[in-house]
């Protein structure tokens, strides 16, 4: 029976490798941050799991998680090192995520005598380190914000922005490949047709707005395209105006079908008007085309039945109940569709279909799961189930090891 820590145990992936762990029989300790998600967690994880509470990246608090590890147990087996956030700068992956990390190991040190399994992160200050792990998990996301690569493998996309994170720079796929995992459908990159770009931040503005009732408009202040169609499709449409972008309109009824509108609204991405024909006036098209088109719409929708482009979904309410709204949107990279190639047990692949031993992938790094157009959504149904399964292979291969 071994002696194993997982900080970030209480959720994702630390929860999962923590469950298959758990079903061994192993002594366990989780940390959180969350005194109360700890506990729901110790609870469906059984009794040979113990819970240390405290947020490691502040000092006090890491302190009393050492204290509380260093009470129960004289001797680690395992360390796993789960626990981080999603970093907005350089700055904030340093001092939540790294160094945490690594002082928590360090002043553990006395207690990993002999550990089989150690995976840790570096000091970032000490340069470049070489750790060497018997079991990795890659969950770095994709390369969307790697513009040499998106140079190779989507050239004609380099123009656009990209509403991924900062951090989606492919780093895991190259570790893969170095490590003799094969890569697949490399050159399919998903457009999202409706991003807001003319603030710092490049923002999505989801299907779900359309889905509430949302339409598009051209400069012209008329409908171009059935507007629930697939992102490509949209964004084929968008494009073929050879405009700059388009925009949405919508009402204060589709905000209250749909909240997020309220933070569109709130962080000054959409323009208001009391009536549509002031709306058209500040955004710049003719008013009289936008009050017809908006007219005819909401007689579509009132008969269900779009003439136009045959829309058949989002059709529950019209454009009626003033304040009007409009964002102006364009095309924006949003996911990389191609990445690591993997197996159903989240196992990376080499060039000949055989796994590479102890490496595992999940999420956009990997690649071969959506086709040439991922469904919207999908990457949430992916994350769920690949992390989950990844945790625990991961934590399968782990205790196999002898």
């Amino acid at each position: 029976m071994k002696n194993i820590v997982i900080t970030g145990g209480t959720s994702g992936v630390g929860f999962a490798i923590a469950k298959e762990i758990a079903k061994e029989g192993h002594n366990i300790i989780i940390v959180g941050r969350h005194e109360y998600k700890a506990h729901i967690a110790q609870k469906k994880l059984g009794n040979n799991v113990k819970v240390a509470i405290g947020d490691l990246s502040d000092e006090a608090e890491r302190e009393g998680v050492i204290d509380e590890i260093k009470r129960s147990f004289s001797h680690i087996d395992v360390l796993i090192h789960s626990a981080g956030v999603l970093p907005r700068n350089a700055s904030e992956n340093i001092y939540v995520n790294l160094l945490p990390h690594y002082y928590l190991t360090t002043r553990l040190r006395g207690l990993l005598a002999n550990s089989r399994v150690l995976i840790i992160t570096g000091h970032p200050q000490a340069g470049k380190k070489i750790i060497n792990a018997k079991t990795v998990l890659i969950a770095s996301g994709g390369f969307a914000q790697n513009r040499a690569m998106m140079s190779v493998y989507a050239p004609d996309l380099l123009r656009l922005g990209t509403t991924n994170h900062p951090g989606a720079t492919g780093d895991g796929i190259k570790l893969a490949t170095t490590a003799g995992g094969a890569l697949v459908d490399m050159n399919k990159v998903q457009v999202h047709p409706t991003a807001q770009q003319e603030t710092d931040h490049i923002y999505l503005i989801g299907e779900r707005l359309r889905g509430a009732g949302a339409i598009l408009i051209n400069h012209l202040g008329k409908r171009f395209t059935n507007e629930m169609a697939t992102r490509d499709q949209v964004t084929k449409a968008i494009n073929d105006l050879h405009q700059d972008g388009a925009t949405l309109v919508f009402d204060q009824g589709i905000c209250e079908a749909f909240k997020a509108a309220d933070f569109y609204v709130a962080m000054g991405l959409a323009v208001s008007g009391n009536t549509i024909y002031e709306l058209a006036e500040k955004i710049g098209v003719n008013p009289n085309n936008l009050e017809k088109t908006v007219s005819s719409w909401n007689m579509y929708q009132k008969a269900f039945e779009d003439i136009a482009f045959d829309r058949q979904t989002g059709m529950d309410r019209g454009i009626e109940k003033s304040p009007y709204y409009a964002i102006h949107i364009k095309p924006a990279v949003h996911y990389t569709i191609g990445g690591i190639k993997t197996n159903r047990l989240t196992e990376v692949l080499n060039e000949i279909g055989e796994a590479v031993p102890g490496l595992f992938a999940a999420g956009e790094v990997v690649g071969g799961l959506h086709g040439d157009n991922r469904i919207g959504g999908n990457s949430i149904a992916e994350t769920i189930v690949f992390g989950r399964q990844a945790g625990q292979q991961a934590a399968k291969h782990v205790l196999s090891l002898s």
